[in-house]
């Protein structure tokens, strides 16, 4: 029998491990030679901005991440995590840190995965460690372009679809982003 499990109280950390582009990508972008390094520390802070400006639009991970996620009392065969992009369930453990049941299968859908137990667990707290994102040169070419075209906004405002003497409504990170929004009812 499955039981779903909602996530009404739960806590999850998130730490980027891989992002999306790199800064030979970057520099081939703007423009930049590689020898010009005065700016490399800059373009990484930037590198980091647009990832997240274009994670928070399509509300999904893009760079490799490495999520845990915390639920208060939890006790089912079953539970339906919201986050897109999944890639593999890491760990489950209780409140000891001790690996905790036995997974039967993961189902990935567009705006979200399912982990389905072999028997029901019961645990307070359940951990669950999983990534999401892509791996190393699997990004999507088009999401790796809206990427550099936002980091070349925020870089270079001569460019940008914006500048200071006004607001010039230039939707192109959004509209090559559109096709990977989640869905979420």
């Amino acid at each position: 029998m499955i039981i779903a499990y909602t996530l009404p109280d739960y806590q999850i950390t998130k730490t980027r491990e891989l992002y999306p582009v790199t800064l030979s990508e970057i520099k081939r972008h703007l423009r930049l030679h590689n020898d010009f390094v005065d700016d490399d520390d800059y373009l990484m802070v930037l590198r980091e901005v647009a990832t997240q400006m274009a994670e928070n639009y399509i509300n999904k991970a893009i760079s490799k991440t490495l999520n845990v996620i915390r639920i208060d009392d939890f006790n089912s065969d079953f539970i339906k995590i919201m986050e897109g992009n999944f890639l593999s369930v890491v760990d489950v453990t209780d409140s000891g840190g001790s690996s905790i049941g036995t997974v039967k299968q993961t189902s990935v859908h567009y705006d979200f995965f399912t982990i389905e137990w072999t028997a029901s667990i019961a645990s307070d707290p359940l951990t669950i460690s999983f990534y999401t994102g892509f791996e190393e040169d699997q990004t999507p070419n088009v999401i790796k372009h809206a990427i550099l075209i936002k980091i070349a906004d925020l870089y270079d405002n001569q460019r940008s679809d914006y500048n200071w003497n006004g607001y010039a409504d230039n939707k192109v990170f959004e509209t090559i982003l559109n096709a990977y929004v989640a869905m979420r009812f």
